[in-house]
């Protein structure tokens, strides 16, 4: 793994900590995000406004989340994540593969893929 990689996985895995563990959006933000941010999922709306938005909405939905990282892979620009979610102590966990693009040390896109799409569906708004 390259010098660049590594600095990228450490990124993405302090950032989930900040974000999953701590529950700032807002902190995970300013420390992670760049300014032209994109989130790639339904519901966020754009830019790093909509991501603090998604995600204090989402944790007052979820306020038992527990996100574990099971997974961690980097390169020069994409951070690969498999994780592991529950949104109740003891509900059957989910599965999410995570995917982030880097640029200059701050994560600038984001996409995932779940196994159960009900975990964003309650946040989706109609247009």
């Amino acid at each position: 793994m390259t010098k660049q990689a590594r600095l990228n996985r450490k990124a993405i895995l302090a950032y989930f900590g900040l974000l999953f563990g701590r529950k700032k959006p807002a902190l995970a933000a300013r420390r992670f995000l760049n300014p032209r941010y994109r989130h790639h999922g339904p519901g966020c709306k754009g830019g790093v406004g909509g991501f603090v938005g998604y995600f204090s909405e989402y944790f007052q939905r979820y306020p038992d989340l527990r996100v574990k990282v099971r997974r961690a892979t980097a390169g020069s620009e994409f951070v690969v994540l498999d994780v592991e979610v529950r949104t109740r102590p003891k509900a059957r966990p989910a599965q999410a593969t995570e995917f982030y693009r880097m640029k200059q040390g701050k994560i600038s896109e984001h996409w995932h893929i779940l196994s159960d799409p009900a975990l964003v569906r309650p946040l989706i708004k109609v247009r």
